[in-house]
């Protein structure tokens, strides 16, 4: 990883020298024009050709000007590498209706940016978990349910659908679209009213067995209370950033797992059920084990991952030995499962999940510098102020990075001392062709 860093501070110094040209104090810096043709010339690889677009290319640019004297130095250029991964998009702010129609819908922003809409949503979901909790007592208790049950449940329903076309009168899709927040609850909100007007539809009484199904989406309203929560929708954030930072750690474990399981159900297959007279009065049936078997594939990769969870569990070690026609394979089974798989890989795994989570939970929000931050923030006002809403994501690459470097002691210095590094080799730059043109 530290070598990572030098070297990728290496090749930006090389990359500066090409681009920079003095300017009138003598002081070799990048103008916007230079920027502009190295922006030209990595559209021509596929990694880059999703988010540079040379309609962003001042965008670009302004963010890493940390001064504001349309140059750019050696120090901002070094952060050029991550920004320029990073994907920017304008978008409109207001919806369509307020930009093209001439409707002002003042009361209905009101209602948003005051927080009513907000207050009212989330007192209808508590009162609607309330009357969910009712319904599964009449479910439960195998009782017809009173006749204003599906009036109720269809009138929630409506109620969350008449949130998001509220929201959507006075923003733009792309806007709406733009906070995790919207899209879940866009989601959640089609799906509860597609479900309730699926059960009112005179030809779904032939669909019975699917209006089953559609019940269960019930659950999916407690699912949109605890969206409301900040807490929960930071975690679920990194939870999703961390499926996108540990995709290596996942694919190990799985491999294992998937090892382990492969080897289990070629041994032990078909072999461990309740009625199999080897298995008479063992810890096994008398703890009620024998739902963990290696009968398939599916139960094999389960009864692993119980076992990497659970760790040493003797209980397995007689009963594989007593149905493997193998000698000794139930202990040499069970030990290696532990050793490799608990003590090596599980272990890996864990401490760098838990580390990778903290790493990313303690630096929310915080994806640039303070300079690039101001600068973003003054991008923004600028946009605003045009309609327009400036839009930002990190790609996974550059969040994995940060997250790694949030957990390598002494990382951070590391890449300082790259850059100083670096920078004493930079002498004066050639002046002839620092043109990127395509």
């Amino acid at each position: 990883m530290k070598d990572f860093y030098h070297q990728r501070c290496r090749g930006l110094v090389r990359a500066y020298s090409l681009l920079a040209s003095p300017n009138p104090q003598g002081v070799y810096t990048i103008d916007f024009q230079a920027f502009a043709n190295l922006i030209a010339a990595l559209q021509e690889f596929p990694m880059f050709r999703g988010n540079l677009s040379t309609k962003n290319t001042k965008i670009v640019f302004k963010v890493l000007d940390q001064d504001r004297d349309n140059q750019l130095i050696l120090p901002e250029f070094f952060e050029a590498c991550e920004i320029l991964q990073y994907s920017f998009k304008t978008i409109y702010e207001k919806s369509y209706l307020i930009r093209e129609c001439g409707l002002q819908l003042c009361w209905v922003h009101n209602l948003i940016s005051s927080g009513l809409l907000e207050k009212a949503i989330n007192c209808i979901l508590i009162v609607n978990t309330l009357f969910m909790v009712i319904e599964s007592y009449y479910d439960i208790a195998l009782r017809y349910e009173p006749p204003w049950v599906k009036p109720l449940e269809t009138f929630f329903a409506t109620i969350y659908v008449v949130d998001v076309l509220l929201k959507l009168s006075v923003m733009s899709f792309p806007n709406y679209w733009g906070l995790n927040s919207n899209r879940f609850d866009f989601v959640m909100s089609i799906l509860l009213f597609l479900t309730e007007v699926a059960t009112l539809l005179p030809f779904v009484t032939s669909w019975r067995k699917l209006v089953t199904y559609f019940n269960l989406l019930r659950a999916l309203r407690l699912v949109r209370l605890i969206g409301r929560i900040r807490r929960y929708q930071m975690i679920v954030e990194c939870m999703i950033n961390l499926s996108l930072v540990c995709g290596d750690m996942i694919l190990m474990l799985g491999v294992t797992t998937y090892f382990f399981a492969i080897i289990g159900h070629m041994l032990f297959g078909g072999k461990l059920y309740a009625s199999n007279p080897k298995l008479a009065g063992t810890d096994y049936l008398n703890e009620g084990y024998s739902l963990w078997n290696f009968n398939d594939m599916a139960g094999s990769v389960l009864t692993v991952f119980n076992m990497f969870v659970c760790t040493y569990q003797p209980e397995f070690v007689t009963v594989l030995d007593r149905v493997s026609s193998v000698p000794q394979a139930g202990p040499i089974y069970c030990i290696t499962v532990f050793f490799v798989g608990v003590n090596i890989c599980f272990n890996i795994f864990t401490a760098f999940t838990i580390d990778i989570f903290v790493s990313l939970a303690d630096s929310q929000g915080v994806d640039l510098t303070g300079r690039e931050q101001n600068n973003l923030l003054e991008l923004r006002a600028e946009l605003r102020s045009q309609g327009r809403i400036l839009q930002m994501s990190m790609p996974p690459e550059v969040r994995r990075l940060h997250a790694l470097s949030g957990i390598i002691a002494g990382l951070h210095e590391d890449i300082k001392q790259a850059q100083e590094e670096a920078s004493h080799e930079l002498h004066q730059p050639p002046r002839k062709s620092r043109s990127f043109d395509v």
